[in-house]
């Protein structure tokens, strides 16, 4: 038996592919494409450009406060230093004042010395004591008056309680240590004796 054999021929329906041109797109062109990267690297330059402002801001600031922080460092560092000076020399003013005190009891010897009047040298004392006196009056430091007074804790410290006839409870009698103030602040009591 022999086969036939067909010569291929399109069956039905099958098509055969028409030759039709290639499609056209309507894709970016090349200049269309090119001026988008001139403007992109436009833009990279301006935020590059942006970036060295930032940084030199940045580096300013870093400085500024570099100095600030050493301003600093060198105020309280002398603000310590005139604190401690402060603390050093606080009584420099008044052991100023008292050295002529100082001075006139040297002089009160050297004159007892040559002359042994114990008159002359009590009249010395009693006015080198009374220059002392004006001095720390001058600073603020006052005795306190307590003889006749009524007792008061915040002034007085009562060394012993005693009856003395004709004197009302609670007064000062006598007066063994003298109390001072300075501006208004108790620094030593009177130590007292009072009546019960």
């Amino acid at each position: 038996m022999s086969k036939k054999t067909e010569s291929p021929k399109s069956k039905a329906g099958d098509q055969e592919p028409a030759s039709s041109s290639p499609e056209t797109t309507t894709g970016p062109s090349v200049q269309d494409l090119q001026n988008q990267l001139d403007a992109l690297q436009i833009q990279i330059k301006e935020k590059e450009a942006a970036i060295k402002v930032g940084e030199t801001q940045i580096q300013t600031l870093r400085d500024q406060l570099l100095r600030t922080a050493a301003e600093f460092e060198n105020y309280k560092r002398r603000n310590d230093q005139e604190r401690s000076d402060l603390r050093k020399y606080d009584g420099e003013s008044l052991i100023k004042s008292v050295l002529p005190v100082l001075d006139d009891f040297e002089r009160s010897f050297t004159a007892l010395e040559k002359s042994p009047d114990p008159a002359v040298f009590i009249d010395g004392i009693r006015l080198i004591s009374s220059n002392l006196i004006k001095i720390l009056e001058q600073k603020g430091v006052k005795p306190i008056d307590c003889i006749g007074q009524s007792f008061d804790v915040n002034l007085h410290d009562a060394l012993m309680h005693m009856e003395k006839e004709g004197v009302a409870p609670d007064q000062v009698i006598d007066e063994v240590q003298k109390g001072y103030t300075f501006n208004g602040k108790v620094i030593r009591h009177s130590k007292v004796l009072v009546s019960k």
